[in-house]
């Protein structure tokens, strides 16, 4: 078991979790996302790669939705 003072605050580390979904539901939630009438909503910001210090205060802020990063721009 994880002791959290002791083993993480005391020692500075960061555990940080994620939620991952079951490969056979993917096809179906991205259907899900892709049919939905709020799509547009969902993506507040896009951003060229080149910008990312933009992007990660945007995610910071947390006065937004999805975020896309565009590589080639």
């Amino acid at each position: 078991p994880i002791r959290i003072s002791p083993d993480l605050i005391r020692k500075g580390i960061s555990l940080t979790g994620s939620w991952h979904y079951n490969i056979n539901h993917f096809p179906k939630i991205m259907q899900v996302i892709q049919n939905s009438p709020l799509l547009d909503t969902f993506i507040t910001h896009v951003i060229p790669m080149s910008n990312i210090q933009e992007a990660f205060e945007v995610s910071a802020s947390q006065l937004n939705g999805k975020i896309i990063l565009k590589p080639w721009e």
